[in-house]
């Protein structure tokens, strides 16, 4: 999922990647997983071709019932 504003409205991306754990303990590898991806697919691929855009934050967030881990970046 891609959050980009109108051109003139703001410079700020942000690529948001969910995952969901079964298990509490693949939490923060689950997250740090989702945030590889977001890299290795190249999401910012399409966003960095708009000029206007000078900051793209990647976050992943992994989740498993009410537990809550995320791993970011900031390009």
């Amino acid at each position: 999922m891609g959050l980009t504003p109108i051109a003139g409205r703001g410079n700020h991306a942000i690529i948001i990647e969910y995952k969901v754990a079964k298990d509490k303990k693949e939490l923060d590898p689950i997250a740090k997983a989702g945030l590889e991806q977001i890299q290795a697919k190249q999401y910012e691929a399409t966003i960095k071709q708009q000029p206007h855009f000078t900051k793209i934050s990647n976050i992943s967030i992994a989740f498993c019932g009410k537990e809550v881990a995320m791993h970011y970046s900031i390009a």
